[in-house]
């Protein structure tokens, strides 16, 4: 499938980096003359690297303050309350200021802001719209006074005038963060509406427009999940997901395109095409200088998912077991160790291993005590076993039996009300619910004798 959000690659600005300087000095027991040398004019050289730091530090501590003085009254006016006061106080202090005028323009940001907090809405409006067009105009600033405008005149019921200033922010700042604020607005705007439909071609223009802009990534993925939740096209959403992912890789989207794309294609039962794309979500994962990691919100996820395909939708333990493992041993401060630890146990389960499935519960017991695994409830294991041993040799009477000795276990285990469906699953339904008067029991039979 083709649609027509496509294809130049963003232009990220560098981030910035620390930079770093060791001096490292190896001493040998036989230390010559040259190398003694060199080591006193290494330290010398410390030494002056330490007092120059301290003289620029000292520097800047003296240095003029980074916004005009009215501005710091005007603050402590403003955490007192004394908002009226403040608001004068920011306006004296932007008439005056002979600062840069990214920080003049800051000064007057705070004075509208006032307004806002006064309960003077429409004052509040022009105010920002003043910033925006005349001392804020071109820098971020202006662009969020532009967007704090529209978010007040959508307060106060006028769509209309507020729609156009959310669109006079996209294509005024499509560099900003402001511009993806206003474009949730707006589709927010239009999803209570029931109008998407006729929101997407107006994201499609700027699309267009605004290809090799920050604003491009949030157009794709904003349009991805139209497709996804609102017409319910999922092919559609995993195109825009993967196009924002292969065109914008440096968008701070992508994790979530990718996660996102993963799902769906799982849901679709194409689990091959799942795997492919959690792989490259965990192929994101960059070693920064220094021994830090970036990790996506979504990396251990990923893992996670990949691991559950083999095992629910392959069934395939084995190799899901070792890639439950990779959760464990490839990200240590994981809040799905656990989780991982507990489905290597459900992996031992179903390849028949009940000892080992014993040894590797032990280790989830030793290891996090504090899990909902554990704090659910004991003694669940050997009916689980039991379970699904029944339930692989298709022996569906027992396996309810297991199933029902399951569920009167006190307190109820987590795998008694959140158990994941491992093929083959006995159809077990209450008795109480489907054949109460013809058994007279209470308890789980298979579904086609309960009907």
């Amino acid at each position: 499938m083709t649609h027509p959000l496509i294809n130049h690659p963003i232009q990220w600005p560098p981030t910035l980096a620390a930079l770093r300087s060791t001096l490292t000095f190896t001493l040998t027991s036989a230390l010559t003359l040259t190398s003694a040398l060199m080591l006193a004019l290494a330290f010398a050289f410390a030494a002056a690297v330490a007092v120059g730091a301290v003289v620029v530090a000292t520097a800047a501590g003296c240095s003029a303050p980074a916004l005009p003085g009215g501005y710091y009254e005007a603050e402590k006016l403003e955490m007192a309350g004394r908002y009226a006061e403040a608001q004068q106080r920011y306006a004296q202090a932007a008439v005056g200021c002979k600062k840069k005028r990214i920080d003049c323009a800051v000064v007057a940001m705070r004075s509208a802001q006032m307004f806002v907090k006064m309960n003077q809405p429409r004052r509040a409006v022009e105010a920002f719209l003043k910033v925006a067009r005349t001392i804020g105009r071109g820098l971020d600033v202006g662009a969020r006074a532009l967007y704090r405008a529209a978010v007040v005149l959508d307060d106060l019921g006028e769509v209309g005038r507020a729609e156009r200033i959310y669109w006079e922010t996209i294509d005024g700042y499509p560099q900003q963060i402001a511009a993806a604020d206003a474009l949730k607005r707006l589709v927010l705007r239009y999803r209570k509406q029931k109008r998407l439909t006729a929101l997407l071609p107006k994201m499609r223009l700027r699309y267009r427009r605004f290809v090799k802009n920050d604003v491009a990534g949030n157009l794709l993925f904003q349009a991805a999940r139209i497709y996804e939740k609102d017409l319910i096209n999922p092919e559609a959403a995993v195109t825009l997901y993967l196009e924002l992912a292969r065109v914008h890789p440096g968008s701070p989207l992508l994790d979530d395109s990718l996660w996102l794309a993963g799902k769906i294609r799982r849901e679709q039962k194409r689990f091959a095409d799942a795997i492919l794309i959690y792989k490259k979500l965990l192929a994101t994962r960059e070693d920064a200088f220094g021994g830090a990691s970036y990790l996506s919100e979504w990396m251990d996820d990923s893992q996670m998912a990949i691991a559950k395909i083999w095992l629910v939708d392959y069934r395939k333990p084995k190799r899901a077991q070792a890639e439950f493992r990779k959760v464990i041993s490839g990200f240590d401060r994981s809040v799905l160790l656990d989780d991982a630890q507990f489905w290597i146990v459900l992996c031992e389960v179903e390849r028949g291993r009940l000892s080992k499935a014993l040894k590797a519960l032990k280790k989830l017991k030793r290891d996090h005590p504090d899990s909902r695994f554990v704090r659910s409830g004991d003694g669940w294991l050997e009916p689980w076993f039991a379970f699904r041993r029944a339930a692989r040799a298709k022996r569906s009477t027992e396996a309810c039996g297991h199933w029902a000795r399951l569920r009167r276990l006190k307190p109820r285990p987590w795998l008694a009300r959140h158990a994941p469906r491992l093929p083959p699953w006995p159809r077990c339904v209450p008795v109480s619910t489907a054949a109460l008067v013809r058994s007279g029991l209470f308890g789980y039979v298979p579904l086609r004798r309960a009907l």
